[in-house]
């Protein structure tokens, strides 16, 4: 494990990129190490608080068929049958189906955090960060970011970007990117 990372730096000065001194990052800073059973666990949540849940099958319960017997219990040969809506029949009732059910849960907010950091490290780690002096949208149009981003040779891949400080133009800015 090396001591420091390096990060290259670019600035942004007129919508021309140009190059900069790069950034030292503490991997001690991150917490140290990447946990990846960590980050798994933080991802499959975040999967899983994103789902609606709202599968659903309509047990016997719930179809809408007359309360009478088919035919009499006796006497006919045929097997007993009490109702149309028998999980046994076509278009009967289903039995154990899926029902609308929430998925949510939690992990601690400390491993949250812990997770982020690891993800973060990895990043760091495989080199595929970059600093970036002075991004900005201060007219808030995605042309603008759309070309520091070519630029930068990101193009046609997930880039996430993280700011001191909120910028609603720049927020506005990225949004259809």
């Amino acid at each position: 494990m090396t001591s420091t990372y390096e990060i290259p730096a670019h600035t942004v000065a007129g919508g021309t990129v140009g190059a900069a001194d790069p950034v030292q990052v503490d991997p001690a800073r991150l917490g140290g190490k990447v946990r990846s059973r960590l980050v798994h666990a933080a991802c499959v949540m975040y999967q899983a608080n994103k789902r609606r849940g709202t599968h659903s099958t309509r047990g016997r319960s719930e179809l809408k068929y007359s309360n009478r017997k088919p035919w009499r219990q006796k006497g006919t040969g045929r097997a007993r049958a009490g109702t149309r809506r028998s999980p046994l029949w076509r278009g009967g009732g289903t039995i154990f189906g899926p029902k609308p059910r929430d998925y949510r849960y939690a992990m601690p907010k400390k491993a949250r955090r812990r997770a982020t950091q690891s993800a973060l490290l990895s990043k760091l780690r495989d080199g595929e960060t970059v600093v970036v002096e002075g991004f900005a949208a201060p007219s808030g149009k995605t042309r603008e970011v759309a070309a520091v981003l070519t630029a930068l040779g990101l193009t046609g891949q997930t880039v996430l970007i993280a700011v001191r400080e909120a910028d609603p133009m720049l927020v506005r800015a990225c949004r259809n990117l």
